[in-house]
């Protein structure tokens, strides 16, 4: 810092650039000033740590104040996700379903009727939402991770 150095730089009076009194009375005033110069330095360095210190406990504060508010933008984020992914996750296969038997191939139109595409969409809404919540996933993650570490070994 550069009020340190400035006090080291006071401290140092034997330097020869340093002024120095001819006369016993001058020195006296000329040694009471710079001990009470020396004093305002201590008192201005000590000043500056402390205001040094509390600016980066408080820069500290806001930079973790910040990343908790990012934080729980990014939880609100991950649960619209989810909801957008559930809907997804419904709609995706009854969009298939509507899809397969809107097309307009021969074979399909003689035996085919409103009650084919209701049984068949329901039944595919039923699997969609019994793999939903039975968590296929879940034996899958198990496999990848079993062949990730046999792999690495």
């Amino acid at each position: 810092m550069r009020l340190q150095q400035v006090l080291d730089s006071m401290r140092n009076t034997n330097h020869s650039k340093w002024p120095k009194a001819k006369l016993d009375d001058g020195s006296t005033k000329a040694k009471v000033a710079a001990d009470g110069l020396e004093q305002d330095f201590k008192h201005l360095l000590a000043q500056a740590e402390e205001l040094h210190i509390r600016c980066n406990d408080a820069i500290t504060l806001l930079l973790s104040s910040v990343s908790i508010s990012e934080s729980k933008k990014a939880i609100e984020q991950a649960k619209r996700v989810g909801k957008l992914t559930f809907l997804a996750f419904i709609f995706v296969p009854l969009s298939f379903t509507t899809s397969f038997f809107g097309m307009n191939v021969k074979e399909f139109s003689k035996a085919t009727s409103l009650w084919w595409w209701a049984v068949f969409t329901v039944t595919v809404f039923i699997l969609t939402i019994t793999l939903f919540f039975l968590n296929i996933a879940r034996p899958f993650q198990a496999i990848y991770k079993y062949c990730k570490r046999r792999l690495l070994l």
